[in-house]
């Protein structure tokens, strides 16, 4: 088999195989990164409902109060751990609570400050409005 016979990849071939990959990667990376703190925010507003509704069991079934409540440990922090921490806004009283959901880590840097601070109610008032 002599040289000439043989087939390979030009530099040039090579290179611009490399160029499609990196402008494939520079539009791809930002769209993913996005789409990953939109899914953790998705998750992190279920957990909160998911909270509420554990706040109303409790609410009947421990003599139609909401104080001495605690959030119960579950799949929700497990999921989200290192991306929201959940907690009582304050103390809940007799008759009103207040949840929030905070970003912390990756997700709090994100471009996603807005919704930095997710909040549910007794009365399933949701705020900021504009991240549910």
């Amino acid at each position: 088999m002599n040289l000439q016979d043989m087939k390979a990849f030009t530099i040039i071939e090579l290179l611009i195989v490399l160029m499609i990959i990196s402008i494939i990667a520079v539009i791809a990376y930002p769209a993913y990164t996005d789409h990953s703190v939109k899914t953790k925010r998705n998750i992190a507003m279920a957990c909160l409902s998911d909270y509420s509704q554990w706040m109303e069991r409790y609410y009947t079934s421990n003599g139609l109060t909401y104080e001495s409540a605690v959030l119960p440990a579950g799949d929700c922090q497990r999921q989200l751990n290192g991306s929201y921490s959940f907690s009582f806004d304050g103390t809940p009283t007799s008759n009103t609570f207040t949840i929030k959901a905070v970003a912390t880590g990756g997700q709090a840097t994100a471009d996603d400050a807005a919704c930095v601070e997710l909040v549910i109610n007794h009365k399933n008032q949701k705020t900021p409005t504009s991240c549910w």
